[in-house]
């Protein structure tokens, strides 16, 4: 008998990692929600939108950057799609109006009801990966 702690094996460790990782999307599904619902910040501890976006990724990378997870749901895709859309309208907005901001809302509009109701994107038309290129 040994009185080792059990180690788990690599594949229980690859279902822990994609555990904690399908946990980290769907709370992160829910803080964007509220960035594209103009719920959040909803205080002064809360990060701004570009910011939240940088943090979102920085975890990721961070937490998932080097794991062995499955292929990207394409729930999981439309979640990075939206985070990424929010990045390109807060860092393109400024003081002057962009011709291509009516389009981005649009998309991001688009992006948000399909992120609420956990819907693929439309194929052929929109397209994500994770920040690892996946």
């Amino acid at each position: 008998m040994s009185t080792s702690p059990k180690k788990p094996c690599v594949g229980e460790r690859s279902e822990a990692t994609t555990q904690g990782h399908e946990r980290f999307i769907e709370h992160q599904r829910l803080v964007l929600l509220r960035y594209l619902d103009g719920t959040a910040p909803g205080s002064a501890d809360e990060l701004d939108a570009l910011s939240y976006v940088e943090s979102v990724l920085a975890e990721w990378q961070e937490v998932f950057g080097k794991s062995e997870l499955t292929d990207p749901s394409p729930e999981e895709r439309t979640f990075w799609f939206a985070l990424y859309q929010l990045e390109e309208l807060v860092e393109t907005s400024g003081p002057y109006i962009d011709p291509h901001e009516k389009r981005l809302m649009d998309i991001l509009v688009e992006g948000r009801e399909l992120l609420r109701h956990r819907q693929p994107l439309p194929e052929h038309r929109l397209m994500a990966t994770r920040p690892d290129g996946s």
